[in-house]
């Protein structure tokens, strides 16, 4: 599972698409209206999709995501496709056995863009929560090997 305590409210976009390019009707007979939704929780973090993605509320002031692994596995890395790379990112891991002793297994001080940014060595975990200090508050993805 996976949690956090905040995420962005969800977004619908409308607009009208031509299908016809080549020989459109007039007066907007040969447009539609499309419609896309677009969510921002937790669980799109870890979906495997590219195309989807968590981003914190607004109103978060310590954006943080939460893993849980289900049992105590041993981590060898720890991958985060962060929201806007470019701009840079800084991070704190840490790791728990029980969910309430935490203990920090990788950190990144300085924003540094790149993607992912890779933590690795990390060791015996069921928890896994990332702490999002600077840069865009939102997770494409996240992968754990």
């Amino acid at each position: 599972g996976i949690n956090t305590d905040n995420h962005k409210k969800e977004k619908v976009t409308t607009e009208k698409v031509e299908t016809n390019q080549n020989n459109p009707k007039p007066n907007g007979g040969s447009e539609v209206q499309a419609s896309r939704t677009f969510t921002y929780e937790p669980h799109n973090a870890v979906d495997g999709s590219n195309g989807t993605r968590w981003v914190a509320s607004r109103e978060d002031k310590t954006p943080h995501l939460t893993l849980d692994l289900g049992k105590v596995l041993n981590i060898k890395q720890y991958e985060m496709a962060f929201t806007h790379p470019a701009l840079g990112h800084s991070w704190i891991l840490e790791k728990s056995l029980d969910e309430k002793n935490w203990q920090v297994c990788s950190m990144q001080d300085e924003p540094i863009a790149r993607s992912p940014h890779i933590a690795t060595k990390i060791g015996e975990a069921r928890y896994l929560r990332i702490k999002i200090i600077k840069g865009n508050p939102g997770l494409w993805e996240i992968k754990v090997y």
